[in-house]
């Protein structure tokens, strides 16, 4: 039970850290790696999705793998709060908390009392979920790579395109640009090779019957896109890909062959793909993808998820397989999120 809600602290703190919410503590570590000194801020993030923190905030949690919904709940305290009433002789686990305060920070001001099932709760410091994993703020070689929308501007990804080559081909090796120009032949069908020259050292294409190579800006972002998101597969060592609006720059005629380019890929090096999309284009050519022989294989693994914002201005998602999303497209349903009436 303790590590769940550590583990979705630290994803709620984390979240918040990548939005620039930055009310992370600041760790020193020693030259072993432990930890010599925490400073911690004075701002409890809890209080952001908490309506009254005087109250319990309770939430539910479903497991893919589980048939019911688990409830939760945690509530936060100050310091100075608890010693209160810990003085005034209230009950709240006082030997667990006289050891917690003792063990945490001295400038630790926040705690937090979660429900830790049979009617029992658990104790904390705010900001222990960060020292039991690592700091919010921490970068790690092991980050999901993410190709954001803005990244479709073809001048600067064809600008930035060099130092993703090499990485993937550091040594030009043939075998390695052979199976990018196999996966490239979705979008440029005459495409025979690739260079890199000119004064600021871009990619060039070069095409069957034509004896001048192309700067690779040229041919849209279409390509340009497809080339970063190839590279970035090819080059991550990351089980997991998150592109923002996959259907940027690519014509509704090459949608398909665009996808099942990138999922082949994908499955090969073993990678999973998160997509956003707006386009219905885009989610018909999903449904349409699996449908081909050599790809139904993957069918039962592909999900799709709308989000749907109900009156009370939640969030609340709707996932559907392969089949679910066929028929609602079939049927006409609209399946790119929305507002409840």
């Amino acid at each position: 039970q303790g590590q769940i809600y550590d583990e979705i602290f630290w994803a709620l703190h984390k979240t918040l850290n990548n939005r620039g919410i930055e009310l992370n503590a600041k760790f020193e570590f020693a030259e072993d790696g432990n930890v010599i000194n925490i400073k911690i801020p004075r701002v409890n993030y809890l209080s952001l999705i908490q309506r009254d923190t005087s109250e319990r905030t309770e939430f539910n949690l479903k497991y893919f793998n589980k048939p019911r919904i688990n409830s939760y709940w945690f509530k936060s305290y100050e310091k100075s709060e608890l010693l209160r009433k810990m003085s005034n002789g209230e009950e709240l686990g006082r030997r667990e908390i006289e050891k917690l305060i003792e063990e945490a920070p001295p400038d630790a001001r926040y705690f937090t009392e979660c429900d830790a099932g049979f009617g029992n709760s658990r104790w904390n410091w705010l900001h222990h979920e960060e020292r039991k994993f690592k700091p919010t703020n921490q970068s790690e070689p092991g980050d999901i790579p993410f190709i954001t929308v803005s990244q479709s501007s073809a001048e600067y990804i064809g600008n930035n395109l060099l130092k993703f080559y090499n990485l993937l081909n550091p040594n030009l090796s043939k075998p390695k640009e052979a199976e990018l120009l196999d996966y490239l032949k979705v979008l440029i069908p005459d495409i025979e090779d690739l260079k890199i020259g000119g004064e600021v050292s871009t990619i060039y294409i070069g095409q069957i019957g034509k004896s001048e190579r192309t700067p690779i800006n040229l041919f849209g972002d279409g390509v340009v896109r497809l080339t970063r998101i190839l590279f970035q597969i090819l080059a991550t060592k990351s089980p997991r890909l998150m592109i923002d609006e996959i259907d940027t720059g690519i014509h509704y005629s090459k949608m398909k062959n665009f996808l099942k380019c990138l999922i082949k890929l994908s499955e090969k090096r073993n990678i999973q793909l998160f997509m956003t999309t707006h386009s219905l284009e885009c989610q018909q050519a999903f449904a349409e993808v699996f449908e081909d022989p050599e790809m139904a294989h993957l069918k039962n693994e592909f999900r799709n998820i709308t989000l749907v914002e109900a009156q009370d201005h939640s969030v609340k998602p709707f996932i559907y397989n392969h089949e679910q999303l066929s028929q609602n497209l079939e049927l006409g349903i609209e399946m790119r999120g929305r507002k409840l009436a």
